[in-house]
């Protein structure tokens, strides 16, 4: 019985700790998933003021078309009244907000640019505009242009660089935004960069909507250089089902893959004219022209994302900040002066160099993995020059029996003179010595020891005469 009662009891403790760990299982659990929470809110604020290297601020501001306008301003650390930096607008697609770009936003704010990103109106926080009256005047290409002229007060932006870009209808708020800029007295954008979006190519743009694909009439309207003087480029993925498409007048389309080869791409390509009977031009590749006394740069890339794939596409982005960077390659030279790139405000330098192929293989400059250095043996080896390393081996071996008989002499030139230096000395100073100096010292030695110690004949000569001795030492 007493047995028994004791396992009832065991059991009873047993089954009280299940509950107690039960009990403790969901708050352990809660515990964890608000230390991550806490991580993520921390790594996700880094990552968006790089490192606290960008100031970031949540906007909600009155613009001239009398709208609240939801936006997010990036402003890098280097961006200052002294030193102002050149800024980017950029603009989501159809039912999306501001966050949509951050892939975008970060990097360009991460390399120095000052960045707003909006909400369209209708979106977000945004006042609400129904969409049949997105692009009507009154309301700044749907808060694209006015975004443009908010960032345009800002003491600390170079205003002769400001850029625009959006993703799909962002792209075509873009498009409305041009025809804003032109109509102004003074021009505001600088540069355009459409993503997921056909540029206007035409004087009346004509275009029709069939199942997703924009046919453009190239025949009935001219050729129009939209963009100016501007800076413009096109990123225009391979599997965009909504653009890029172009009717080829017997019931086919060209494919977004080929948009490269149409004569919309090949017309803006060539700055609004004719591409007729011009030689194709080719996609990722910056073509310039001088337009109305001003070098402007024309570039299509191709990528291989869907539509909505390209807001977080790291080729689109990367793409992104290649045009926003320098529409030039390093080191080229353009109209005579060279693309390079200027380091504002570094926080610090390194100097490294690397040797990773053979330069001057006759020279023994060689690629190697190991610390050590080459022997020359395995030079030897592998120049097929065995003949001309046992030549020198002999050569060396030689030269290191006369060095060490040079040492020897000096050290016993300097015992029998009795410099009151000890033997471990005059052999250390000896064998830093090079050889010529050595020879030098020795002759030096041994004259001093002649002066010092005359060596005389014990016999005259046959004559009477006592024979004259050429050397004062005898070894």
């Amino acid at each position: 019985m007493l047995l028994s009662g004791t396992n009832a009891q065991n059991d009873e403790t047993q089954k009280g700790r299940e509950r107690i760990v039960k009990n403790k299982a969901p708050k352990f659990w809660v515990a964890v998933a608000l230390i991550l929470c806490l991580i993520s809110m921390i790594g996700a604020s880094l990552v968006q003021s790089s490192g606290n290297a960008v100031t970031v601020k949540e906007l909600s501001v009155e613009t001239e078309s009398g709208m609240k306008l939801d936006a997010l301003l990036f402003i890098p650390k280097t961006a200052t009244r002294e030193t102002p930096a050149p800024a980017v607008v950029t603009s989501h697609g159809w039912f999306n907000n501001k966050e949509m770009m951050e892939g975008n936003y970060v990097e360009l704010a991460r390399r120095g640019f000052v960045v707003m990103s909006i909400s369209m109106y209708g979106h977000g926080d945004s006042d609400i505009v129904h969409n049949s009256a997105w692009w009507d005047s009154e309301h700044g290409a749907n808060g694209m242009y006015d975004a443009v002229k908010i960032i345009s007060t800002l003491p600390y932006v170079d205003i002769s660089r400001i850029g625009v870009t959006g993703h799909s209808n962002g792209g075509l708020a873009c498009k409305v935004a041009l025809d804003f800029d032109n109509a102004a007295d003074k021009q505001l954008i600088s540069s355009v960069l459409l993503i997921c979006c056909d540029p206007k190519y035409t004087v009346e743009d004509t275009v029709t909507n069939t199942f997703g694909r924009r046919t453009y009439d190239f025949t009935s309207d001219t050729f129009f250089n939209h963009f100016g003087s501007r800076d413009a480029g096109v990123i225009a993925p391979i599997y965009d089902e909504f653009f890029y498409c172009e009717s080829n007048g017997d019931g086919t389309w060209t494919p977004a893959w080929d948009y490269i080869h149409t004569t919309g791409a090949q017309s803006f390509l060539y700055f609004g004219n004719d591409p007729a009977g011009l030689e194709e031009r080719a996609n990722d590749t910056y073509y310039t022209e001088n337009i109305d006394g001003k070098d402007a740069d024309r570039i299509i890339f191709v990528t291989t994302s869907t539509h909505p794939g390209a807001t977080f596409d790291k080729d689109t982005t990367a793409k992104i900040c290649d045009y926003g960077s320098c529409g030039h390659r390093k080191g080229e030279s353009y109209d005579g002066q060279v693309c390079c790139a200027i380091l504002q405000e570094p926080m610090d330098a390194y100097e490294f160099s690397f040797v990773a192929v053979p330069a001057q293989r006759e020279a023994g400059v060689l690629k190697g993995l190991g610390c050590g250095k080459p022997k020359l043996k395995e030079l030897a080896d592998e120049f097929g020059a065995q003949a001309e390393y046992r030549a020198l081996y002999q050569q060396a071996e030689l030269g290191k029996r006369y060095q060490k008989e040079l040492e020897d002499s000096i050290v016993r030139l300097g015992l029998s003179l009795e410099l009151g230096v000890e033997a471990p000395v005059l052999r250390s100073i000896a064998r830093t010595a090079a050889a010529e100096d050595l020879i030098k010292l020795k002759s030096a030695l041994e004259e001093r020891l002649a002066e010092s110690m005359p060596l005389t004949t014990q016999l005259g000569g046959c004559r009477g005469k006592e024979e004259k001795v050429e050397s004062g030492f005898l070894i």
